[in-house]
């Protein structure tokens, strides 16, 4: 079965079993409860949840809330701040720089997420809505805030998760520490997610120990792809080991970064492999890196082979690795985009919401607000504008 069927298939099924679960929810919880649109938005509620989340309360360090609070708005004024000046200064490059204009694109599968990033895309997805919502419902429950609601959600393609509703009239006698608190707490915690996550893959030790129950590390480089058109295409295969070039051994990707840096184009290499358990010599001849002229390229997308230990063998390979390392890049990627985004000060946003607090008993308070509503509506739009019109259509 190809991934789309598999994707067609697997969506299908999803909304068919929400669809059946509303109906008899519907007759369960009331029909209050439960909202269907079908494939795009599944919703339960609950009211019982959310009494009891916020009949909780806090006897420790009130300090502590504090700073907990005082966290939360630094970081959503950073996220603010830094998503509203990267979009402005990335409209300025592409009218000034077009090529060094990033994409500015909303993230809609099978268009700009490609079918096979969908699963981890989803996944990732889910740990984000979950992290903020429970971020914002901490906060609440933390400044004595009532929630109204709380429940499941399903969005699509197929997106579970969790949300809460916060009582307006509890939210609307507390000061403005505690509103803009609860309004940036679910950004903060997703950009301190993503910071967290990117430890794992910028530390060798931490992702290990990530995997360390299921696999552990072999030596040698694990052929994840070849490059079309270039050397390794022609000689290597997907699942390879590279143990070896020209004798010299190769023990992990920094071995092979370390002795490419130091070939240039037009070299000779024999490489040392492991294919389906058998060791053998290939030979290719390096071209010029398409990024670094001097510097010879094999045309291999490599990554540290990994073995899956006994008791798992079975059911992962190898790969299951790179897919971890993918599924972290995907987490560190989503949550800081949604930590950011999600602060730009533009209806329906928790952004506005903060905004709109911190501007409430400003003389001219609501034009200011529409001010800025316009003009970071009109930057995000002439981006997404900009970057169709220059082609930087892109695929993730």
């Amino acid at each position: 079965m190809t991934p789309i069927e598999t994707f067609f298939l697997s969506f299908i099924f999803t909304w068919a079993f929400a669809s059946l679960l509303s109906l008899y929810l519907s007759k369960k919880l009331g029909k209050e409860s439960v909202s269907l649109i079908p494939c795009i938005l599944f919703m339960v509620k609950s009211r019982r949840i959310a009494a009891s989340l916020s009949r909780q309360t806090y006897t420790g360090n009130t300090f502590k809330i504090k700073l907990l609070g005082a966290f939360f708005i630094l970081a959503g004024v950073w996220a603010m701040v830094t998503g509203v000046a990267s979009l402005f200064l990335n409209l300025i490059a592409g009218f000034t720089q077009p090529s060094s204009m990033s994409p500015v694109l909303p993230l809609v599968p099978g268009i700009t997420i490609s079918l096979e990033s969908l699963p981890l895309f989803i996944v990732s997805a889910t740990v984000t809505i979950i992290i903020h919502e429970t971020a914002h419902a901490v906060a609440a429950v933390l400044a004595g805030v009532k929630l109204r609601s709380a429940g499941f959600i399903l969005l699509t393609p197929m997106i579970p998760g969790g949300f809460v509703e916060i009582d307006e009239k509890s939210l609307a006698n507390k000061g403005i520490f505690h509103k803009i608190s609860i309004f940036s707490a679910g950004s903060a915690s997703n950009i301190a997610l993503g910071l967290l996550f990117t430890l794992a893959l910028t530390n060798t030790i931490i992702f290990q120990s990530i995997i360390s129950p299921f696999m552990v590390r072999g030596e040698g480089v694990l052929v994840v792809s070849t490059v079309k058109g270039f050397p390794a295409e022609n000689v290597m295969k997907r699942g390879d080991i590279i143990i070896a070039i020209n004798e010299t051994p190769i023990l992990s990707q920094s071995d092979l970064f370390s002795f490419m840096r130091n070939v240039p184009p037009n070299s000779s290499l024999s490489v040392t492999l492991i294919r389906d358990g058998l060791t053998m010599t290939v030979s290719l001849t390096t071209v010029a890196h398409p990024s670094v002229a001097n510097r010879g390229f094999m045309g291999v997308i490599t990554f540290d082979y990994y073995k899956p230990r006994s008791w798992c063998s079975s059911f992962i390979d190898s790969f299951s690795a790179v897919s971890v390392f993918q599924l972290i890049v995907w987490i560190v990627f989503i949550n800081i985009n949604v930590g950011i985004l999600n602060m730009l000060p533009i209806p329906a946003l928790d952004g506005d919401q903060f905004m709109k607090a911190i501007l409430e008993k400003v003389k001219h308070g609501d034009k200011l607000l529409n001010i800025i509503r316009a003009f970071t509506l009109a930057i995000i739009a002439l981006n997404i504008l900009l970057t169709i019109l220059l082609g930087k259509l892109i695929s993730l």
